[in-house]
């Protein structure tokens, strides 16, 4: 066994070339998985289920599908975790990010992300933290708690994917799934310093029930990982058609040709307020350096603005009402099982949920309707930009980690540089992508007064490759593997 790669924070490239040489088995690479989880998640709470015995009877079946010759087993046994927010996993307790009264549910089956990596090859071992329903866009609720940044256990890693984000970041695993309904992979992603791709509507099947035609606003599973290359392999894995998803495309792309294609003469423009939204100087400071770095790649930072017609503060609060809508579906289907949120524990639930869904209530179809025309002008403006460059260069983020607080108590920024913003969503630049259906990644772009930014690169709808290609240029312009090491450094809890 190769004790010195299993001791590392290998990538799952790396340890899938180890698994294909004989070098190291499945099994072996998910002991000392399991290991270090167990040795560094107590002072994360960044995995809150974990199943190691069913993982490594998962990791025997792997071995023996590659003795047997099976070509589908292209992750190699690679360990991975995902978001508990609207996953399941038969067998496994599914608390809805974190809701008390919901903690006793049990998923019947595989939903998208378990399925399609297992049926790549990966090991599936637990699930990570999140936010009730998701709506908060820090990782935090009161079942589970706060999960810590890796960077500063003292900061929090970000909602709502801050679970899988935080795991990756300390190289508990290599990659893990999330969900993005509001800029979640994103955000977490820039706190955290790791890589985050959310891909263009249709491309990641989104199976949803009981309806499946709800695309108010897009939500997206996808992969935070420490590389770029990591991410290839996981959208190789999740890529494609779904019969249950009316908007899901084939594809027959291997996405990890994107990481050598060349970005020479891409016209990138750099928007550091993508068109009014509040940022800290010290995260534009980071970022106006940091893209500097495509230039070296061959492809050409040009300054930028988009115009949108309606305000940040506009904008953001019409995302949260048609969200909160569906956050009401849910309730629905919880009373007929019996759990009545809103009248007997109504306390379990963020006020802000409650707040959005009085106001999206009392809409009418009138106000339903305008709520779909800002959408409709988001969507509008970022293509008209992107007629002009063929990728934006933005914050992922307006604001740097929060402190944690107690259970379920955390607060999101509500300012930024004394200008106030919707703590829901209103600083978190990536939601506008669920609104328009447009791919974006977070990448690792450097640090502010030490904790991580991230750059975020939005891309032209259902150009992913292209997008993936010049976030690989990124990374090999400005490697960020180093950073790492930070993490690996910090303090454990006492055993």
């Amino acid at each position: 066994m190769n004790q010195e790669i299993l001791e590392s924070t290998a990538s799952a490239a790396e340890l899938i070339r180890l698994v294909r040489a004989k070098e190291i088995s499945p099994s072996e690479v998910l002991g000392q998985t399991i290991s270090r989880i167990e040795r560094r998640n107590p002072s994360l709470n960044a995995i809150i289920h974990l199943d190691a015995d069913a993982a490594r009877e998962r990791s025997r079946s792997v071995e023996a599908r590659l003795l047997a010759g099976d070509g589908t087993v292209r992750l190699g046994g690679v360990p991975t975790v995902t978001t508990e927010l609207f996953s399941s996993y038969p067998g496994w307790p599914n608390s809805l990010g974190g809701i008390p009264s919901v903690k006793h549910a049990k998923g019947a089956s595989r939903s998208l992300y378990p399925r399609r990596m297992e049926a790549s090859g990966a090991v599936l071992l637990g699930y990570t933290n999140s936010s009730p329903l998701g709506f908060t866009s820090v990782c935090d609720n009161r079942l589970f708690g706060p999960t810590a940044n890796p960077f500063d256990l003292a900061r929090n890693s970000g909602g709502a994917a801050g679970g899988s984000a935080a795991a990756v970041a300390d190289g508990l695993v290599p990659i893990a799934g999330a969900l993005d309904g509001g800029g979640w992979i994103r955000i977490s992603a820039a706190w955290c310093g790791v890589f985050g791709y959310q891909s263009s509507h249709g491309r990641v099947a989104r199976v949803t029930r009981p309806s499946a035609f709800e695309v108010s606003p897009f939500a997206y599973d996808g992969a935070i990982s420490r590389t770029v290359e990591d991410a290839a392999l996981a959208l190789n894995a999740l890529v494609g058609y779904e019969p249950d998803d009316p908007f899901s495309v084939p594809s027959d792309v291997d996405w990890t040709h994107a990481l050598i294609n060349p970005v020479r003469g891409c016209r990138i423009g750099f928007a550091p307020h993508l068109g009014g939204f509040p940022v800290a100087p010290e995260i534009v400071e980071v970022l106006t350096a940091s893209v500097a770095a495509f230039e070296t790649q061959g492809a050409h930072v040009v300054p930028f603005k988009i115009q949108f017609p309606h305000s940040a503060e506009e904008i953001s609060a019409a995302w949260r009402r048609m969200v909160s809508m569906r956050m009401a579906g849910a309730f629905n289907g919880l009373k007929k099982r019996g759990i009545d949120l809103c009248n007997d524990f109504r306390d379990e639930i963020p006020e802000e949920v409650w707040v959005s869904i009085d106001q999206a209530q009392s809409l009418g179809s009138a106000g339903m309707q305008r709520d779909q025309q800002i959408r409709t002008t988001v969507y509008d403006g970022i293509n008209r930009a992107l007629a002009e460059v063929d990728v934006i260069a933005c914050p992922a983020t307006g604001a740097l980690p929060v402190m944690n607080g107690v259970a379920g108590d955390t607060s999101a920024p509500s300012a930024i540089d004394g200008v106030a913003v919707d703590p829901v969503v209103g600083w978190c630049l990536g939601f506008l992508t669920n609104l328009s259906g447009h791919p974006s990644a977070s990448l690792p772009a450097g640090f502010a007064n030490g904790l991580p930014v991230g750059l975020q690169l939005i891309g032209q709808r259902h150009g992913d490759f292209e997008l993936l290609s010049l976030c690989a240029a990124f990374e090999a312009a400005r490697p960020w593997a180093a950073s790492y090491d930070r993490c690996a450094a910090r303090v454990l809890a006492p055993a």
